[in-house]
């Protein structure tokens, strides 16, 4: 599968989500479309409604998918601005595992941040 334009694909229920994926949208200026997930959407692009309500993903334009932190850090790249440096910075070995279990932390207290509903709460991370 080839996409003409990759894809990022948030929790849209959640508003800690949606406000997360809004800001860092309107700064990376990145040519990926940004849009709240919907059940037919998730698997054309091959993510399972169930992995898609537990971590954001990432469908490269080749059709690869990237889930939670490595998809963040995938879309960052995409930005043609300063953001792309953090994310490769944070795709370091060492930095990357610290990343991974940053986002893992965030995912699952999600429903007890800022901006949370009800719909944030997700179970454990497999």
């Amino acid at each position: 599968m080839s996409l003409a334009r990759a894809v990022l694909l948030y929790d849209g229920d959640c508003g800690f989500c949606t406000a997360s994926a809004h800001f860092f949208d309107d700064r990376l200026h990145s040519p990926a479309q940004v849009r709240p997930w919907r059940a037919e959407d998730a698997l054309s692009h091959g993510v399972s409604p169930d992995e898609a309500e537990t971590e954001i993903h990432f469908v490269t334009t080749s059709g690869s998918v990237l889930g939670g932190a490595d998809a963040v850090l995938a879309w960052w790249r995409t930005s043609p601005g300063p953001w792309a440096i953090p994310a490769w910075i944070l795709q370091l070995p060492g930095l990357v595992q610290l990343t991974r279990i940053g986002y893992r932390l965030i995912a699952r207290h999600r429903h007890a941040l800022p901006g949370a509903t009800a719909a944030c709460s997700v179970n454990p991370l497999r």
